[in-house]
């Protein structure tokens, strides 16, 4: 993945990958370290992943006051800790964010 300018609308952003494809995109979960002051992201772009599922991608997100961009986490921890938070919350579990 590379860094994405982006149009965030509530949920729901638009990105255009290196193909000049336009692609359309819905945030799935939002999780912020407020101890670095970063915002991350898990997001769908609704293409499969290989196995009838829909992809779901893990990245940063960065306000530039004027729009936003996407960066890949170059952190395996915290990726990895926000994916479970995801697989717990599309299985219906309890989560630290959703007491």
């Amino acid at each position: 993945m590379e860094n994405y300018e982006i149009d965030v609308n509530d949920l729901h952003f638009s990105l255009t990958d290196e193909n000049g494809e336009n692609i359309e995109c819905d945030i799935l979960y939002e999780a912020i370290d407020q101890d670095n002051k970063k915002v991350y992201i898990a997001y769908t772009d609704y293409k499969d992943d290989g196995n009838g599922k829909y992809r779901i991608i893990i990245a940063e997100l960065i306000n530039n006051d004027t729009s936003y961009s996407i960066i890949p986490i170059e952190d395996n921890d915290i990726e990895n800790a926000i994916r479970e938070q995801v697989n717990q919350l599309l299985k219906g579990e309890k989560t630290d964010n959703n007491n």
